[in-house]
């Protein structure tokens, strides 16, 4: 699972590159999308994992496996205007 993590987050930092380096706003808004869904996975992947191991280990999002998580709101990352 470790190796997926490092997938997700890879991909999550090469779509806000892209958007980062992106002229149009409607791709860069969609890049941002897409980063978001990448560091979800990577939140359902860390949850499910908590739950696989101890049952009152908490995640890295502070809840126990118990407590299901709602689709965090991911602040957007500021970008210049062009």
């Amino acid at each position: 699972m470790n190796n997926d993590l490092v997938y997700l987050n890879k991909r999550a930092q090469e779509e806000r590159r892209a958007a980062h380096n992106c002229v149009h706003s409607t791709v860069r808004e969609v890049h941002l999308e897409l980063a978001q869904a990448y560091e979800f996975k990577m939140l359902l992947l860390k949850q499910l994992d908590a739950r696989s191991g101890d049952p009152g280990a908490k995640t890295s999002t502070g809840h126990t496996a118990e407590q299901p998580i709602a689709s965090p709101a991911i602040p957007l990352m500021p970008l210049p205007a062009v």
